[in-house]
């Protein structure tokens, strides 16, 4: 047996309860903030700019912890994965299948994780850089070139970001389809072996159909295209052997 990915997944939980206790946004009512009104007018500016400046620093460090926790389940559920094809005995395939499917929900969640968090980063942005462009307005013209500035700098290090977050959304949908692919190759040997004698099926037939299920469901993509083509009849004959009395 493989230990369980599930594990994997509280770790993460954890590590983005901490997260977001460490890197936590500033109160825009905090007494640092009001005792900026007593400045004068210009270094008030300024400071309100590196407030601004301070709370985008701190939320693209809290985006970039949970793009860790992210990948680091990805990392983890591979190392599972290693240990189960070392494993994996196409003779005696329960522990496989039951294994291989969990792993499948593990990666499939951390980069349903990952593309959550991706999106809501870039929707804040959008309110934020409307935010700029309406205080913009309103300040002088050396505040204002201190905003533009610091906005291109932040749009930069956003760019950086979100490169290295798509780069680890598309690394882990290749995991996903790699591993797939070995999986299927793996049903083909079972097939030849343990899952063609009729009293395996009647033993595990709710996990026979759980692998069906993700041969005709996962192995195609959004378009219902098949991803593998060898999923269909994979498929099939694992349901013939089911239905045989």
């Amino acid at each position: 047996m493989v230990s369980s990915p599930i594990s994997g997944v509280k770790t993460k939980e954890c590590l983005n309860t901490n997260i977001t206790s460490q890197v936590k946004s500033p109160n825009p009512h905090s007494s640092s903030e009001t005792s900026l009104f007593n400045l004068p007018q210009k270094l008030s500016l300024l400071g309100k700019e590196a407030i601004q400046q301070r709370e985008k620093a701190q939320k693209i460090a809290l985006q970039a912890l949970r793009n860790a926790s992210a990948t680091e389940t990805i990392v983890w559920s591979l190392k599972s994965l290693s240990t189960l094809s070392k494993l994996a005995n196409p003779e005696d395939p329960t522990d496989c299948f039951d294994q291989f499917l969990e792993f499948h929900n593990q990666i499939v969640q951390a980069i349903a994780d990952m593309v959550s968090i991706k999106s809501a980063t870039e929707v804040n942005n959008i309110i934020n850089n409307s935010n700029q462009k309406s205080t913009i307005l309103g300040k002088h013209t050396r505040s204002s070139n201190v905003n533009q500035k610091g906005k291109m700098g932040t749009c930069e290090k956003n760019g950086n970001k979100h490169s290295c977050l798509n780069d680890t959304i598309k690394l882990g949908k290749q995991i996903e389809r790699e591993a797939g692919n070995w999986f299927m190759e793996f049903l083909e040997k079972a097939l030849e072996k343990g899952i063609g004698e009729s009293k395996f099926i009647k033993v595990h037939k709710s996990l026979v159909m759980k692998v069906v299920k993700w041969l005709e469901v996962e192995q195609c993509d959004s378009s219902k295209r098949l991803v593998n083509p060898k999923a269909i009849e994979i498929a099939r004959k694992l349901r013939i052997k089911v239905k045989s009395p």
